[in-house]
């Protein structure tokens, strides 16, 4: 994991990984 990045960015990263290309397309 990057640690570099502020926890926000990490959080959001984390999502957008663990959400489906699906939710990806309404984000």
């Amino acid at each position: 994991m990057i640690t570099e990045l502020p926890w926000e960015l990490q959080r959001t990263l984390n999502v957008y990984h663990q959400v489906p290309n699906k939710s990806k397309r309404i984000a």
